[in-house]
């Protein structure tokens, strides 16, 4: 997001005003600010969060959080303005998904912006861990077993759940926040959803989006062998009831 805005202030032909060129050096300074000081950004807004914490904070508590560490030699506020950091409906702030606009990434050239590798690698990611749900074999399993391995007693995945599916599939090497970027991909690729972290998805729901990443990454990539390239990392024995997904996903979309 904040790439975006950077390169929207950029006319058509690359050229910029004074008062273009000003904003940008702006945001490109708060840009790299944050990116050195993220860590103790989310330490100091963490205090202000709910108990249990749901990852927002009032536009006020941003604000102070910007001015305490990274100092007042910028308007926080006319910054955030530009950035479009409030939730529209709710007017709070997703601080964890504004820290992660930010990032140090290593792009093929001037053209690739950090946002789209970001999004990207994400992409992949949700790609490997389908992909390697779907190539598991065996009638052996259940929807039940499903449910209780994604969702728990509840048959809901929350934040927590999706972490541990992850891990389980991918790697210890997934942290919570790479986790909490996992999910917000599979958001962008649904419906707008005002919470799409925040709440638990249903098993079926997010599967869903699973599918619908899936085969948007195959299709970016445009290699009908996708599937099989992603899937060939070893998953533990008692999962092979995933081999059951596609079919689940058709009765439950019927």
């Amino acid at each position: 997001m904040a790439q975006r805005t950077l390169e929207a202030l950029e006319g058509s032909d690359g050229s910029l005003s004074r008062a273009q060129r000003l904003q940008k050096e702006v945001l490109s300074r708060a840009a790299r600010l944050v990116v050195e000081r993220k860590a103790e950004l989310f330490a100091f807004w963490e205090q202000f969060d709910t108990s249990p914490p749901r990852g927002f904070i009032t536009n006020k508590e941003w604000q102070e959080g910007m001015r305490a560490v990274l100092g007042e030699g910028l308007s926080w506020k006319a910054i955030g303005k530009v950035l479009r950091v409030k939730d529209t409906l709710t007017k709070d702030v997703d601080y964890r998904a504004f820290l992660g606009r930010f990032r140090v990434t290593i792009s093929a050239g001037k053209e690739a912006s950090a946002s789209a590798v970001s999004t990207r690698w994400a992409e992949e990611l949700l790609g490997r861990f389908y992909g390697r749900l779907l190539a598991l074999k065996g009638d052996a399993g259940s929807l039940e077993e499903l449910e209780g391995f994604l969702g728990g007693e509840d048959g809901q995945v929350s934040s927590k759940d999706a972490l541990e599916a992850f891990r389980w599939v991918l790697g210890n090497y997934i942290t919570e926040e790479q986790s909490i970027t996992l999910l917000r991909t599979l958001a962008a690729h649904s419906a707008p959803d005002l919470s799409p972290v925040g709440r638990p998805l249903g098993v079926f729901e997010f599967l869903a989006r699973l599918d619908v990443c899936f085969h948007h990454q195959a299709a970016v990539e445009g290699d009908t062998g996708a599937g099989d390239r992603l899937a060939k990392a070893p998953v533990p024995r008692w999962m092979i009831f995933a081999g059951l997904l596609p079919e689940m996903l058709v009765l439950r979309s019927a």
